[in-house]
């Protein structure tokens, strides 16, 4: 691929890693992931025992160490190097972040009835730190099927697009703010 048909995809993970960046220092480390968790225990009510608070952390602690085998000898990543690491996983399978999306879906799935509220999305944005005036559109645009609520394969299907789509326009792109 170019880098004209990866700037989409780049500027999505810029985004991503900036609301990674808890500590605002540029980089991101292990404690970024350990206060990300903290947010969603805190926006979701849950305890650290929760079973959904434990599947997170193992799939952000496999994420974390895919991450670093991408970029040796680092224990922290810039910007540059988290993009790039993000690039080169995604030329694989979709396995690596595939248990991280289960597992978020679970925890923003507050009464467990296998559908995401408009409710239950504001607190992912809350979770992220998203403040684009136009994030609550990205739920409708993740409703695929225009029902009022984000099933799991739509929500999978967006964070697919969000790591392997070069097109601005679909849902997956916008989890941060308009790509376009």
């Amino acid at each position: 691929m170019t880098a004209t048909a990866n700037a989409p995809i780049s500027m999505k993970l810029q985004r991503q890693f900036h609301a990674l960046d808890t500590d605002q220092d540029g980089y991101i480390d292990w404690s970024d992931y350990e206060r990300m968790l903290q947010r969603y225990r805190g926006a979701y009510a849950l305890e650290e025992s929760d079973r959904k608070v434990q599947a997170l952390r193992d799939g952000y602690s496999a994420l974390w160490r895919e991450l670093l085998n991408r970029a040796p000898d680092q224990q922290r990543l810039s910007a540059t190097q988290y993009v790039a690491a993000s690039q080169d996983m995604r030329t694989g399978d979709f396995d690596r972040t595939e248990h991280v999306s289960h597992a978020v879906f679970d925890i923003m799935d507050v009464d467990g009835d296998g559908q995401i509220t408009r409710e239950e999305f504001s607190r992912l944005l809350e979770v992220w730190s998203v403040t684009a005036p136009e994030a609550m559109q990205t739920f409708d645009r993740m409703d695929a099927n225009g029902d009022g609520v984000i099933s799991r394969q739509e929500f999978l299907d967006a964070v697919r697009q969000f790591y392997h789509s070069d097109d601005p326009e679909v849902p997956g792109s916008h989890f941060f703010g308009n790509v376009a």
